[in-house]
């Protein structure tokens, strides 16, 4: 299997004028001992799983703190909207995390953008966390994440993957593993989301707008009241 890879991957270079450099046959053993190499864009361990990954996206939320905590001529309200868009544009690398981290260690990632939302549009750390993710999601987390999960899903759906042949249908209408071929922890993820799907509360873009702006007000009027109060 890694013979016909590599030839494929040679070939294809070949096909489309490409350098065949070092990364693009780079091979980590899985085993004992955590190896992690960097690529372009990204880093994989020998662990599959998330945590190479986690040092970098932090560092990309820091980023985004320092960079719009700088900006001294923005409104707080302003910086709140800014920070929503740029907590966004690193999301690609939430999904990646959700699906290769254990739950534990994935709370930490939330815990780690909403405060670095809170940072960086100047909003007091007793802000509820319950009114940050209403505005930057228009939903709680853990709904957002499904959706964006279900997003990559079809994706890969539309494109006839094999991966799903790791999933079949039980006799009470749930999904199971296919005992017959290998899975892994993507499939794991699909199982639970597939599972849990009629139990989801369903968000409308009506909805989801509201939801953000309701939470912004009430984030606005509990700064006031916080500051009015130890004035």
């Amino acid at each position: 299997m890694h013979q016909q890879t590599e030839q494929k991957l040679i070939a294809d270079c070949k096909k489309y004028g490409l350098k065949l450099n070092s990364e693009k046959t780079k091979t980590l053993i899985c085993g004992n001992g955590l190896v992690s190499e960097k690529f372009l864009g990204f880093t994989i361990n020998n662990k599959m799983n998330g945590e190479s990954e986690m040092p970098l996206f932090f560092k990309r939320l820091h980023t985004i703190t320092n960079s719009t905590m700088a900006s001294t001529f923005l409104s707080r309200s302003d910086k709140m909207k800014i920070t929503r868009l740029q907590i966004h544009s690193v999301w690609w690398s939430v999904i990646f995390l959700y699906i290769y981290l254990k739950k534990s260690r994935f709370d930490m990632v939330r815990k780690k953008i909403n405060r670095c939302f809170k940072k960086a549009s100047h909003l007091l750390m007793t802000t509820p966390t319950e009114l940050v993710e209403q505005f930057i999601y228009g939903m709680d987390f853990e709904s957002y994440v499904k959706i964006r999960f279900g997003k990559v899903v079809q994706r890969f759906k539309n494109m006839g993957s094999e991966i799903f042949d790791g999933t079949k249908l039980g006799r009470n209408g749930l999904l199971r593993r296919n005992p017959k071929v290998a899975g892994g922890d993507f499939i794991d993820k699909y199982i639970q989301y597939f599972n849990s799907k009629n139990s989801d509360e369903v968000f409308t873009k009506n909805k989801i707008r509201s939801n953000k702006q309701n939470a912004f007000l009430k984030i606005v009027q509990f700064q006031n009241l916080k500051i009015k109060y130890v004035n």
